[in-house]
């Protein structure tokens, strides 16, 4: 699988640590709002694979019609940025919310 196997192997194993610390927490604190964070993770996760469609399409046209690899990853990179911005705010990304004040504007900029 190449380099595609070790960030597969990757995620794999942040993921298993990630609900084994869940796990630990639950059973120091009581309780750590499971469904909550069950609801927003499916959010994200809807938001994401709506992103890589798009990002996947964006890629497939930038091979049909033989555009620089540079334009191609540009134009995936922005529309798939689009893409997640736009569902995550739909579906009530509660993280989204910090993303406007987390952008340099050029009020703010010396």
């Amino acid at each position: 699988m190449g380099h595609g196997g070790l960030a597969l192997a990757n995620s794999l194993a942040v993921s298993a640590e990630v609900l084994t610390l869940l796990l630990i927490l639950r059973r120091r604190w009581g309780e750590v709002e499971g469904r909550q964070m069950l609801s927003a993770t499916f959010r994200v996760i809807v938001a994401t694979v709506l992103m890589g469609v798009v990002v996947t399409a964006v890629v497939a046209w930038g091979q049909r019609t033989s555009a620089s690899a540079l334009w191609t990853v540009a134009a995936g990179g922005v529309v798939g940025t689009l893409v997640y911005v736009s569902a995550g705010s739909l579906l009530g990304v509660r993280a989204l919310r910090w993303l406007p004040d987390a952008l340099p504007t050029w009020s703010r900029l010396p």
